[in-house]
């Protein structure tokens, strides 16, 4: 009852369908381990958190944004006095090198695969979209090349589609039609976006997950366009910081900046066509020196000629 409750808040505040399930599910799973959820203060729920030491930091931080939205509701309506998230330490999550699949994990990975995970595949590899946007994709979302897709929050990107891709979404509209999704589920509506992942990541094998080939498409069209802001609205992120966590660069990348900065190359970048050409050091040293040679041999002339010069 209570967690109905909750969803009908969550509904009602406007958070998507799939925003609602996630965060429902994290407090039923909490009350499955602790029991009485209104009754818990900071130190059980510390205890949660050690119970589970496998949980990478970006999902650690996902369970704390969902108990602070529960407990934060939960003292506005007066099931509870003091919220136990507010004592909740926020969580740090270390920056790391973005990790795309590799082409010819994804190329290998596509010959095993049946239509409809191909069609996965490529939605997330070469579009870039996300689990619950595959999972719920509808032909009614295709203009054409054009696709329009819902992302978090109710946002709508439009992309263009690339040829392959194109050709199996029309292939899947072909075979089963128009008005069901692309990915039916087994009792109407679409699957679920956890059986997106599992279809693809089974064929991708380890470390390779869904999330990866997301990235790939990042890192890819980063490196194709060189527009951070283009892939920003590929990929549907609100803020650049994100998609740069998306962006993987390549270590020749790195180097080059090193070369772009060193001094070595100073003097060939002041050559250049356009540009004025600086004398080195020691041409100017050697210009000085026969100024002097020439300013002497003039003073000595004029006082043969009984003329004093002044220099000022």
């Amino acid at each position: 009852m209570l967690l109905e409750k909750y969803e009908t808040y969550l509904g009602a505040i406007g958070r998507r369908p799939g925003t609602i399930e996630q965060r429902v599910g994290d407090i039923r799973r909490l009350a499955e381990f602790h029991g009485e959820v209104l009754r818990l203060g900071v130190h059980d729920l510390l205890a949660y958190y050690e119970a589970h030491p496998t949980w990478q930091p970006e999902y650690r931080r996902k369970i704390r944004a969902s108990l602070t939205m529960f407990y934060r509701w939960a003292r506005l309506v007066g099931h509870i006095e003091q919220d136990p998230t507010e004592d909740l330490e926020p969580v740090s999550v270390p920056m790391r090198e973005p990790r795309p699949t590799p082409d010819d994990v994804i190329l290998d990975a596509f010959e095993d695969m049946n239509l409809h995970e191909r069609a996965m595949l490529l939605l997330a590899a070469t579009m870039g979209l996300r689990r619950t946007e595959i999972a719920t994709l509808h032909p009614a979302a295709r203009a054409g090349d054009q696709l329009y897709i819902e992302g978090k929050g109710g946002n709508t990107r439009i992309l263009t589609l690339d040829p392959l891709t194109l050709e199996y979404l029309v292939l899947l509209e072909q075979l089963q039609g128009t008005d069901s999704h692309y990915f039916p589920g087994r009792f109407g509506g679409h699957v679920h976006p956890a059986t997106v992942y599992s279809w693809v990541t089974r064929h991708l094998g380890r470390p390779w997950t869904l999330h990866n080939c997301r990235t790939r498409a990042g890192t890819v069209g980063f490196r194709g366009t060189k527009n951070l802001r283009a892939v920003q609205k590929f990929l549907g992120h609100r803020s650049i910081a994100t998609t740069e966590v998306y962006v993987g660069v390549l270590q020749d990348e790195v180097a080059s900046v090193a070369n772009a900065t060193s001094l070595a190359f100073s003097r060939d970048r002041q050559s250049t066509p356009g540009r004025p050409n600086v004398p080195k050091r020691k041409d100017r040293v050697e210009e000085h020196k026969q100024f002097l040679q020439d300013l002497a041999s003039v003073t000595t002339r004029a006082k043969k000629f009984g003329i004093e010069l002044t220099l000022r």
